[in-house]
């Protein structure tokens, strides 16, 4: 007999892999048992008296010695199958368990590499080249064509904003309400080219922590309706916007309602009321630069019929020479400026 022994097929299972066994351990059983139907004959020998029954009792003692080894040997075989088996079932399932998992992988992996690529392609393509006056080249066109009554403001303030110096800037429009404010501000969001870096505020401002990274800091910045009695605040958030993005290319705008600001036919910068002394103060005690201030004054009857006739060329409406009259009235009674007209030009046309 040899040493060692090759199984193939255990079962019915085909095996990738020649399993091998030693057969010593074997060997030793069988002399054991050979050694056992030994000690079994003699003891049987002397327990019988006549050669018939010795014959009998040689032949059972014979089968009851082989019949052990047999079945050890069997013993030994089946859990040499039983391990093998339960070994190349434990192989099978941790093998499907990782093709398994590993389309899985490759199906998240996939979809995230894309993301993060086409994120840095657009970062990088906005990146070359930014600036302000490529970011609000469009927005002067547009504010020189609606905003009525206040060209000086307007070619002041489109200077401002064409200017790629400096990088971080804060502008403030000061006036009363009706004056061109507000729509100045609709007119900037709507043409800044990354809308998504645009954050809008509205009183009380709170704002978040701010992230000094190039791909999650603002371009933009809005408050509106801010009163006197928020100079204080604005001031403090206006210093933190500057300590984070002071070399970035950053605009804020904030808008300021303040209702009467000097003599609309004088400079106010040569006749500022008390809130605009007050907010030049306190920007100065906060240490704030590169702050831009324009001044919005009322509008006069000419600046109000242009902003009329603008109105009913874009909503289609056409005004009889008493409906014409009737919404200027209106408009200058209800002190709504240009901001009103389209809708008061709504309301007559329909009529």
């Amino acid at each position: 007999m040899s040493s060692n022994a090759d199984i193939l097929i255990v079962g019915d299972y085909n095996l990738p892999h020649t399993y091998q066994y030693n057969d010593d351990y074997l060997q030793y059983n069988i002399d054991r048992y050979y050694h056992m139907s030994e000690q079994a004959n003699t003891s049987c020998e002397d327990s019988t008296s006549d050669n018939g029954s010795a014959n009998l009792c040689n032949i059972q003692c014979k089968q009851s010695a082989k019949r052990p080894m047999e079945n050890q040997r069997d013993n030994i075989r089946s859990n040499r199958r039983d391990n093998i088996r339960s070994n190349y079932l434990s192989k099978m399932k941790s093998r499907c368990r990782r093709l398994m998992f590993l389309p899985c992988k490759r199906l998240m992996f996939i979809p995230l590499t894309v993301i993060v690529v086409c994120l840095i392609a657009v970062y990088i393509s906005e990146s070359q080249d930014r600036k302000h006056s490529s970011d609000f080249a469009s927005t002067v066109i547009e504010l020189k064509k609606r905003i009525h009554g206040q060209d000086g403001t307007i070619f002041d303030l489109s200077k401002c904003l064409l200017s790629d110096t400096p990088r971080f800037k804060i502008i403030t429009l000061v006036g009363g309400t009706g004056v061109g404010k507000s729509y100045t501000v609709e007119i900037i969001k709507k043409n800044f080219p990354r809308q998504y870096s645009i954050r809008q505020y509205f009183p009380p401002i709170r704002t978040g922590f701010e992230f000094n990274i190039s791909f999650l800091q603002p371009g933009l910045i809005i408050m509106e309706n801010l009163k006197e009695r928020d100079l204080m605040g604005v001031a403090k958030i206006f210093k933190s916007y500057q300590d984070t993005y002071k070399d970035k290319l950053v605009t804020v705008l904030a808008v300021f309602n303040f209702e009467q600001i000097g003599d609309s036919r004088k400079s106010v910068s040569l006749y500022p009321s008390k809130e605009i002394r007050k907010m030049a103060n306190v920007f100065i005690s906060e240490g704030i630069n590169n702050e831009f201030r324009f001044y919005y004054h009322s509008l006069d009857e000419n600046a109000l019929s242009r902003c009329i006739m603008d109105a009913t060329v874009e909503s289609g409406l056409k005004l009889s020479e008493n409906k014409f009259a009737a919404v200027k009235r209106t408009l200058i009674q209800n002190n709504a400026g240009c901001k009103g007209a389209y809708n008061k030009v709504q309301i007559y046309g329909r009529q």
